[in-house]
């Protein structure tokens, strides 16, 4: 028995929780770049959040997750 993976393309797809409160928040993307990133921390900044004093980031270890991707 012979199995062949093939490849239709590939999303990207944002998770935000915040498991106290029960919310959540997915995005799906169709590229995985800087400016998809910080479209992401943005939105969370200025729309979900807006009123925090303070908002604890955990990212998975991508590249897109670095100081250069918010300049």
């Amino acid at each position: 028995m012979t199995r062949e993976y093939k490849r239709n393309g590939n999303v990207n797809l944002f998770a935000c929780f915040q498991p106290l409160a029960g919310w959540r928040h997915m995005e799906l993307t169709l590229s995985r770049t800087k400016i998809d990133f910080a479209k992401q921390m943005k939105n969370l900044v200025d729309i979900y959040f807006r009123s925090a004093d303070v908002i604890l980031w955990i990212v998975d270890n991508l590249n897109i997750h670095n100081p250069a991707a918010m300049g």
